[in-house]
Parts: C-alpha cells; structure tokens; sequence
C-alpha cells in the first residue's frame, strides 16, 4: 500500500507505526489522530471517531485497503456464480415450459 499515509504529517508505514480510519474516511498515524481527531476532524471539520487499521478489518471496510485488481478478481468470481446460478434455473424453467406447450400443441 503505497499511497497509505497520515492525512496530518504524511508519514508512511514503518517502524511499527500504526494507523487509525475515520468515519469520515481520513487516516492519521497513532501519534496525530488525538490531534486529526478531537471531537471533529481536523482534516474535514466532521464530527469524528477513529477505528485502528489492523489485520481484522470489518470487510466493507477492508475492501477500500484492497489492491483493487484482486478485489475485481474477488466480485468477477462470485459475479459468474450468480450468473450460473440464474442461468442454470433459468434453463430449467424454460425446458419446463417447452415441455407444456409441446404437451398443449399435441
């Protein structure tokens, strides 16, 4: 994760820095998110919480610390087994309703 940052000093991960999120969506490194966010963000002016970044994020939050190539390979997979699933119930359906109208015709 290149671009990840604190939105206050802009330092960069390393040396065991750790990271906190807002609910706003800023991020500020443990030593200025006291300071990025006492009661409002400093970066926004919204009313603010922040959550630490860890290896166990909730997965509507983990999503935006994905490399995005991986999460297109993630929706791409799970896309085509809803469309095999509707496919293959669709097809079912049809052969059901061909096998009704060959049964009213004759």
């Amino acid at each position: 994760m290149d671009w990840l940052h604190c939105n206050l000093c802009f330092c960069q991960p390393g040396n065991g820095i750790g990271y906190n999120l807002t609910n706003c969506g800023h991020i500020y490194c443990e030593k200025c998110v006291k300071e990025g966010c006492e009661n409002r963000c400093k970066m926004c002016g919204a009313v603010c919480t922040a959550m630490k970044l860890t290896s166990k994020l909730k997965p509507e939050v983990e999503c935006f610390f994905m490399d995005p190539i991986d999460l297109a390979k993630k929706h791409n997979k799970q896309l085509m087994q809803v469309m095999d699933f509707q496919r293959s119930h669709r097809k079912r359906l049809s052969s059901y309703i061909r096998e009704k109208v060959i049964h009213l015709i004759f």
